[in-house]
């Protein structure tokens, strides 16, 4: 599940929990919790993912302690996308849902439709596509800004791949990647990218996947956070294992397995340089 659902970083305010003047307006109990957020916001971007988990939880019961729920159901959100990285499902999909149920209560409508979003994703990748879509319609509303349809764009190109695996998919993220190129956003556009990449090479259009990977590979260069760029690199390896070319494989295979974020299962090398279509659904 891990090699298809990435999307760590499409909405950094909401992951980090330091958007600009993030303490404007807010009062002074807030900054503790914060703090512990900064810090983990850091770890995760730097794939100490494990480590980032462990301070995510601590400022959760911080938020808890002085009675800030808005700020708990932040951590709460932060917790599903670490165990989201630790392909820990059960657990991401529990986080994922007690933040939607929190962020709606405390009247933070996007926050919630962006937990259900995950929460949708996550389903998808164990395969329950009607929990999928069932989560899906929770946040799937007209989204007033552009950044929240082109993560909707996406969400829903990946939940109708992981429905039928059909080309249809396509059509979502080529939109999507249109629309974060067109917002600079390009840790969304390297993302579409790889995800379009793994489309083509399913379907056996080696040569669509690999200008796709490559290009990913290359918007990943304009963004700092590249602790899951392991994953681009996975996708490259296999890849290139299916058009006969051992070395670049090999090469690419052993730069992925140095840039392994801690906490993630070791890769098995025989498994990725397969070239089996199942890899890159």
């Amino acid at each position: 599940m891990r090699f298809w659902i990435v999307l760590s970083g499409l909405y950094v305010c909401v992951l980090a929990a330091s958007c600009a003047n993030p303490l404007k307006g807010k009062p002074p109990y807030w900054y503790s919790g914060y703090v512990y957020g900064t810090r983990a916001h850091e770890l995760f971007s730097e794939g100490r993912i494990t480590t980032a988990l462990a301070f995510y939880k601590k400022g959760l019961v911080q938020a808890q302690t002085h009675d800030i729920p808005q700020q708990a159901a932040l951590y709460q959100f932060n917790i599903g996308r670490c165990f989201l990285e630790l392909d820990k499902s059960d657990s991401a999909v529990r986080y994922f849902s007690d933040a939607y149920t929190h962020f709606t209560l405390c009247g933070s409508a996007a926050e919630a439709r962006q937990a259900a979003g995950f929460a949708a994703l996550v389903w998808s990748g164990l395969g329950e596509n009607d929990s999928a879509f069932s989560w899906y319609a929770k946040g799937a509303i007209t989204p007033s800004k552009p950044d929240e349809k082109t993560f909707w764009l996406m969400v829903h190109g990946r939940l109708t791949w992981g429905r039928d695996h059909s080309k249809e998919a396509l059509a979502y993220l080529d939109e999507a990647y249109d629309l974060y190129k067109k917002q600079k956003a390009w840790y969304g556009a390297m993302q579409m990218c790889y995800l379009r990449g793994r489309v083509h090479a399913y379907f056996g259009d080696y040569d669509e996947a690999a200008r796709m990977i490559t290009e990913a590979l290359s918007l990943g260069d304009k963004t700092p956070l590249r602790f899951d760029r392991w994953r681009v690199l996975v996708a490259a390896a296999s890849l290139y294992s299916c058009t006969n070319d051992p070395a670049r494989a090999q090469w690419f295979f052993g730069r992925a397995v140095q840039c392994l974020p801690d906490g993630i299962k070791p890769l098995s090398k025989e498994q990725i340089l397969s070239c089996r279509p199942e890899l890159f659904k």
